[in-house]
């Protein structure tokens, strides 16, 4: 069974639903001194014992402090679809390396790598040179951690469910990069978005605010900018002295609509070659610390992926859409492995919190619907998030709790020790990833779905609660309620609603009290203000952007 049946739709539940201190078996110890160390592939290909094509990987001479000896924790990458060969060149020696256990280094040791695939797909060598992590990376623990502050990168993938990350429900689609962030880092298996769709989910991404407190919930141009007192995470980090910048392919969050408020340089909507393009050449002229955001659109409908991966996952699902999903997941995951390339090209890489979240999720039929930003259900709200220190090594890369994009920003900060001077409607997460733990008391996370034209901002089409495994659903028209209990039903299927159940009262209690307090920040951001003024409007390039990826017709 994969992991994400056994941790995200029941153990991350479980808890989830506890008040507990840190993340229990996940996430308890961490190591006093940590670094990240790449292994670079230079073209050289070999066949193994099965005459079989295995790519080469290569770090650089190991160095460490007064000559002593540090440990590469090589155990931890282990892929799926994937076989590591590791060995260690010494003097003149290669020796073979037992990859099921941790190895110790000296100064000058060459830790090297021979990856074949293994997986159950019929691929040519053009398939697997196309698919082929760009590097591969692994933890050195006793490595004396950067004395420099930490840049900040947060790569988003639009739309992608991490229920498909290798594995888990398709086991055989390939992203061998973001497969090895989460042996690097910590995944949050119980991760939901505010929203379903990208406005509002990435303004609360920015703001550490849900949607109805910051303002920016709509698809239209009407109640669709952040409100002018709300203050983003690109202003926190600006004015702790980071540059900043932003490379985006999504008119969703234009700069019109406050998005860019913060950032030093903030480009789009570009297609996702040239966010690749634009991150390496700002890159290259940028000194440390800085703070970037790349937004990364293929997995957004409509999927047209490229005649070099189209046919890869054909038949799998049974769904052709579906199928081509799947397929813009590898080709993603290739232009995450090119964007860390070329951090580490330019030596940020191992001095980087980076931090992999989507969005939102995908609809494929489980309820009816197609696509995003109507429903939300998990299939909708459930979203990848990977985070990764270059010097925080998690004793488990997977932690349960209930989490929310509001806590990305409070985290961020916490990590940075940039303090907040605004109202934020998430928790600070950096005690996981530190081993100090962190408190969680009755915890419920809420998410709003405001698509459609109505302009009035306190008017969400539908509102969701999760809390001690219960899931509350609730139209703002009509009287169709739902309520799930998550740990029996992840998947939504029985509508336990009734108005008498003690749940719902509850649930439905803490709605009104959510609303409440998100209509009191709101006003203090300036609602009154924004709702006067006059609706910002799309440029050419932006309803281009939006025509192609099917808002608008």
């Amino acid at each position: 069974m994969s992991r994400l049946v056994l941790e995200s739709r029941f153990l991350s539940l479980l808890l989830g639903v506890l008040c507990l201190t840190g993340c229990l078996s996940c996430c308890t110890e961490t190591t006093a001194s940590s670094r990240v160390l790449p292994l670079l592939y230079r073209g050289e290909v070999v066949p193994d014992e099965q005459n079989t094509l295995c790519f080469v990987y290569r770090a650089h001479p190991v160095r460490t402090q007064n000559h002593e000896s540090v440990t590469i924790m090589i155990n931890t990458l282990q892929f799926h679809q994937w076989k590591c060969s590791w060995f260690l060149e010494r003097s003149d020696q290669t020796i073979p390396l037992d990859s099921s256990e941790p190895i110790s280094c000296t100064e000058g040791d060459v830790l090297g790598l021979r990856l074949s695939y293994r997986g159950p797909l019929d691929l040519t060598e053009t398939d697997l040179e196309n698919c082929r992590p760009r590097f591969l990376a692994v933890r050195i623990n006793g490595a004396q951690p950067s004395p420099r502050k930490p840049n900040v990168a947060i790569v988003l993938v639009d739309a992608m469910r991490p229920d498909h990350l290798p594995g888990e429900k398709y086991p055989d689609i390939l992203a061998p990069h973001l497969e090895n962030m989460r042996f690097l880092g910590t995944e949050f298996t119980n991760w939901h978005s505010t929203s379903s769709s990208s406005r509002p989910a990435i303004g609360s991404i920015f703001t550490g605010l849900h949607p109805r407190a910051h303002g920016a919930i709509r698809h239209t141009t009407v109640a669709a900018s952040l409100f002018p007192g709300v203050k983003t995470v690109a202003e926190y980090f600006r004015e702790a002295g980071y540059r900043t910048a932003a490379f985006h392919s999504n008119a969703q969050i234009s700069a019109p609509y406050g998005f860019n408020r913060g950032f030093d340089i903030y480009k789009g909507p570009v297609w996702d070659p040239d966010v690749i393009k634009e991150c390496s050449r700002w890159l290259s002229s940028t000194p440390s610390p800085f703070f970037l955001y790349v937004h990364l659109i293929r997995l957004h409908a409509p999927y047209r992926p490229t005649d070099y991966f189209d046919h890869l996952y054909r038949g799998m699902t049974g769904d052709p859409e579906h199928d081509r999903y799947c397929s813009e997941i590898t080709l993603t995951d290739q232009s995450i492995g090119e964007f860390l390339l070329t951090m580490i090209e330019w030596g940020y890489f191992d001095n980087t919190i980076f931090w992999f979240l989507s969005d939102h999720g995908e609809e494929f039929g489980e309820h009816g619907g197609r696509y995003h930003g109507y429903t939300l259900y998990e299939e909708s709200i459930r979203t990848l998030s990977i985070l990764v220190h270059p010097s925080v090594a998690p004793r488990e890369s997977a932690c349960g709790l209930i989490t929310s994009h509001v806590d990305v920003l409070p985290t961020l900060c916490s990590f940075a020790n940039v303090p907040i001077s605004s109202p934020v409607q998430g928790m600070d997460l950096s005690g996981v990833l530190e081993g100090k733990g962190i408190v969680v008391q009755d915890r419920a996370i809420f998410a709003q779905s405001y698509g459609g034209e109505d302009s009035d901002p306190l008017v969400s089409v539908r509102d969701a609660v999760i809390w001690n495994g219960w899931k509350w659903i609730a139209p703002a028209y009509g009287t169709q309620r739902e309520l799930y209990n998550l740990m029996d039903d992840p998947g939504e299927r029985k509508n336990l609603y009734a108005d008498d159940h003690p749940v719902a009262t509850q649930l439905d209690a803490k709605l009104r009290g959510f609303a409440g307090e998100s209509d009191k920040i709101a006003e203090e951001m300036g609602r009154a203000e924004a709702l006067a003024g006059h609706p910002a409007s799309y440029s050419d390039k932006e309803l281009e952007n939006l025509r192609q990826l099917g808002y608008i017709r």
